[in-house]
């Protein structure tokens, strides 16, 4: 149901672009703030090598960017509402590449 929204609905896919209060962020600022994350991030958990980890954290950064781009587009500045979104939605992100990563799935 949400995807056939999504898909069908030109003005959700540009929703978070057409508004945002910046610029787009270069390509090379995000996968430079993703390798910095994955290290920090590594030192605890450890993804197999048979994930593509550089994937998976830049989307990761996206995740956690989107969210705090909608929440300071709805509530006119970052709120305690959007870095705890992040954090729940980075969380449960990283729970599945976990739980993938112990049931051998990729």
């Amino acid at each position: 149901m949400l995807y056939n929204f999504f898909k069908n609905s030109k003005g959700a896919q540009i929703l978070i672009l057409s508004n945002s209060l910046v610029t787009p962020v270069p390509s090379s600022s995000l996968h430079e703030l993703s390798s910095e994350i994955q290290l920090i991030i590594e030192v605890n958990i450890k993804l197999p090598e048979m994930f593509n980890k550089d994937g998976v954290f830049r989307v990761f950064t996206q995740i956690i960017l989107s969210i705090l781009s909608l929440n300071t587009k709805e509530s006119g500045e970052l709120n305690e509402v959007g870095k705890i979104e992040a954090h729940r939605a980075a969380h449960a992100y990283l729970l599945n590449w976990i739980n993938q990563s112990n049931q051998g799935v990729s």
